[in-house]
């Protein structure tokens, strides 16, 4: 475990070459951080996130080559001869946010609301979706509704708007899980020598207000990567140009407590066959739980590839899209206290409060108690 004297070395670092800096500081860093992911308890995962909250930087998913023992020197470059070949380690990626697509948004953020969640107010993208956001700690959800004219997929590259035009046109649900990244192109880069299917880099941007009234311009650059088992379950990771617009804490005052996307459900009879895939795209190492279940813990929540009968013991009800193969079936949210989700009337499975996919738009939402569960 590591302490938040750990920004000495931040400090310290500045007078080096900036590769060894950047080497230094991730291995003094984030590589603790990583260990205590993939071989501590959920408990020790939780509390070392918060002592690196301060100072992981940006770059924090980064796949970089590293070598604490090198001596930095100013001729040191690739291809240099170090004392030590550098030790390549791939840092874990984040759950940047999880999509939710409906035909009706106005009525999806209607019962969004009703839940007790701040429900953004209505936006878009420039390629026929209409969006609304809620805000967590460290991700969000992404309601959506297609609304206009999409781009279609095309050889090498990948239409957001398409596969969800087309996802909706079988039903409403999870459509898309979302990951954060510093580097949109050196991820593809990455998953292409992994032998993943990637493609190519999508780039937009659009206008939108911060709370205090101000004016910004929002960039974004995609990155998509899927798998041949699992069509209708759609990755991505995003990098943000102004990230500071989805952190902003006047949209975090939740009526129902909620504070985290805890974990985010991966369902079907052959999801747990996922856990190469998953674990070559988030850098995040898979824990088998028994036949039926098995775990990648990210930087901000759990990914769980489970079986129909795991998912329905977790939840108290089945899988949703059985007929899509591996499917985003549901998702469970942190809350400080469930008071106001028990005066709900919601059944409880497996210690969650939860709204089942016949009301929840093809998904099941699940609500925990952080003290609970920490």
């Amino acid at each position: 475990m590591f302490q938040t004297n750990d920004r000495d070395h931040v400090a310290s670092a500045k007078r080096e070459h900036p590769r060894h800096r950047t080497a230094k500081i991730q291995a003094q860093v984030l590589v603790p951080l990583v260990k205590a992911l993939q071989t501590e308890s959920h408990s020790a995962s939780r509390l070392a996130i918060v002592n690196a909250t301060d100072f992981v930087p940006p770059w924090k998913t980064s796949s970089l080559l590293i070598d604490p023992s090198c001596p930095g020197s100013e001729m040191c470059r690739a291809g240099c001869a170090c004392p030590q070949q550098p030790v390549e380690v791939l840092a874990v990626k984040g759950i940047n946010h999880l999509v939710v697509a409906s035909h009706d948004l106005e009525a999806l953020r209607s019962a969004y609301q009703a839940l007790g969640f701040a429900v953004k107010k209505r936006g878009g993208l420039p390629f026929g979706i209409s969006n609304s956001i809620v805000q967590l700690q460290g991700s969000y959800l992404e309601l959506l509704s297609v609304t206009g004219d999409v781009p279609e997929h095309s050889p090498g590259h990948f239409s957001f708007g398409a596969f969800n035009r087309d996802y909706l046109a079988r039903h409403e649900g999870s459509s898309m899980l979302v990951l954060d990244t510093p580097d949109a192109r050196a991820d593809i880069a990455s998953w292409r020598e992994a032998g993943l299917q990637a493609y190519e880099p999508f780039d937009f941007s659009k206008m939108a207000t911060m709370h205090d009234g101000e004016k910004v311009n929002l960039s974004f650059s995609l990155a998509f990567v899927s798998h041949p088992a699992a069509p209708w379950f759609r990755l991505f990771a995003c990098q943000y140009g102004q990230p500071e617009f989805y952190t902003q804490p006047q949209y975090l005052n939740h009526s129902n407590a909620a504070s985290t996307l805890q974990d985010v459900w991966i369902t079907g009879e052959t999801a747990p066959d996922l856990a190469d895939f998953m674990s070559k795209v988030t850098g995040a190492s898979s824990v088998r739980k028994g036949a039926d279940l098995t775990v990648l813990q990210t930087l901000t929540g759990a990914i769980i590839l489970a079986r129909p009968n795991a998912f329905e013991a977790a939840f108290g009800v089945p899988a949703p899209h059985p007929e899509d193969g591996p499917h985003l079936a549901g998702f469970t949210i942190g809350c400080h206290g469930l008071s106001h989700l028990a005066s709900l009337g919601l059944a409880k499975a497996g210690g969650r409060y939860v709204v089942p996919p016949s009301k929840g738009f093809g998904t099941a939402i699940g609500f925990a108690d952080l003290k609970r569960s920490s």
